[in-house]
């Protein structure tokens, strides 16, 4: 859905951009007089054009088959006889077309030097003072000399059809505006080039990162699969220890006890493999957990289990997620000589959309020769937290006066 929505943007923003581009010409042109001039947008419409070209050969073309794959040299050669193309179809097109009765140059007219003299004020560089008087001729022979002169001039000016482009003096040199237009021209093909390598690479880093993000959550997803497994055999070895020492004094009970299983079993192996259960389907599995642990509890242990969360609901969570903090809490809570306890509770906080999740216990550690209910383990509880709730959880543990606790409190839709 983002990648849908990210290249409907792209696409939305090239077609502005190129609307803007291509209309200026009707934007900008005078029409007070006799509206639109369609020849005159024709003429106008070459440098778009132009630029469309430009950008989209180099984005569709050039830049993935031979920039990105680090043949610069190439892609360089190949535009600078593309930008030279299309400069001369550029000025073909214009030629082509009149604006007010007036054809454009010729690319050979655009860099013809004019063969008029530069006036003695250019070379110079000084100004006709304009209080200076220009001596007049006094005789009859002098006005009628001066009279032809200027006729002449006149019928050599009007004997050319066209003569060639001004000149701009820089630095004493005079240079043709050709040569301006050029260097103009130049410049925009330039910054289109970039704007298009720089389009194509920003549309690369974003598949590439959307390739990074999907290939993450793929280990995520393959993570938490591995680390459910882990829960199937610990809780269905504990299940079954404990039934194997009921089947030595209470038969029947054993039978109930391995319907009760089943039951079990279902949750664990066809919820487990879904992102996330209904809150009231997990606390009835934590529920029936504890009954069959307390088959091979001592009389002086005692288990409680509170769940102020109001039944039913339309909370969920994620699967398993507090057995092995429930299977902790019956390895190194109960002793089988000493008084010991178990407490359990369970709360939902409205407000804050929190689910509060607290376990308190004696602590009567294991040691590192009792392998009994190894298994998942405290650590893979922290990191399917950090996998499924990240920076949406708050667990705090340890033991205080002797007793362990575990709290938990999970922003739940987060």
């Amino acid at each position: 859905m983002e990648k849908k929505s990210n290249n409907y943007q792209e696409k939305l923003a090239h077609v502005l951009i190129w609307v803007i581009l291509f209309g200026s010409p009707i934007f900008m042109m005078d029409r007070s007089e006799s509206g639109l001039d369609w020849m005159e947008i024709i003429h106008r419409i070459g440098n778009p054009t132009v630029l469309f070209i430009l950008f989209y050969t180099n984005y569709f073309f050039l830049v993935p088959r031979l920039f990105l794959k680090k043949k610069k040299a190439f892609y360089i050669l190949i535009n600078i006889v593309f930008c030279v193309l299309l400069f001369i179809g550029q000025i073909q097109w214009e030629r082509a077309t009149t604006v007010k009765g007036r054809p454009s140059p010729s690319i050979t007219e655009m860099f013809q030097m004019s063969k008029e003299p530069m006036p003695e004020h250019e070379r110079s560089g000084k100004d006709i003072h304009p209080g200076k008087t220009v001596e007049k001729p006094d005789s009859i022979k002098g006005r009628h000399k001066l009279a032809m002169n200027d006729s002449v001039r006149h019928q050599r000016h009007h004997r050319q059809p066209r003569r060639a482009p001004g000149l701009m003096t820089i630095l004493g040199i005079r240079i043709p505006f050709g040569f301006i237009f050029v260097f103009r021209d130049l410049i925009i093909y330039i910054m289109c080039i970039m704007l298009s390598i720089t389009t194509r690479m920003s549309r690369k880093w974003r598949e590439s990162e959307q390739a990074l993000q999907k290939a993450e959550m793929g280990r995520v997803e393959a993570e938490l699969k591995n680390l459910r497994s882990q829960i199937n055999p610990h809780f269905l070895l504990n299940t079954l220890n404990n039934i194997y020492a009921l089947i030595a004094f209470d038969q029947d009970k054993a039978q109930e006890t391995v319907q009760e299983l089943s039951k079990l079993l279902r949750h664990v192996l066809y919820d487990n493999q879904q992102p996330f259960v209904p809150l009231d389907s997990e606390v009835d599995f934590l529920r029936s957990y504890v009954e069959l642990m307390k088959i091979r509890m001592p009389k002086t242990a005692t288990v409680t289990v509170e769940n102020a969360v109001t039944s039913p609901n339309s909370l969920t969570v994620a699967p398993l997620l507090f057995i092995s903090l429930v299977e902790n809490a019956f390895k190194h809570g109960i002793s089988a000589t000493e008084k010991s306890f178990i407490s359990i509770k369970m709360d939902y906080q409205k407000e804050k959309n929190a689910l509060h999740f607290r376990i308190e216990n004696s602590n009567f550690p294991k040691n590192e020769t009792d392998r009994s209910g190894s298994g998942i383990g405290l650590e893979q509880v922290q990191r399917r937290l950090e996998l499924v709730y990240p920076e949406h959880y708050k667990w705090e543990k340890g033991v205080k006066e002797g007793t362990y606790f575990s709290d938990i409190v999970i922003l739940l839709n987060a």
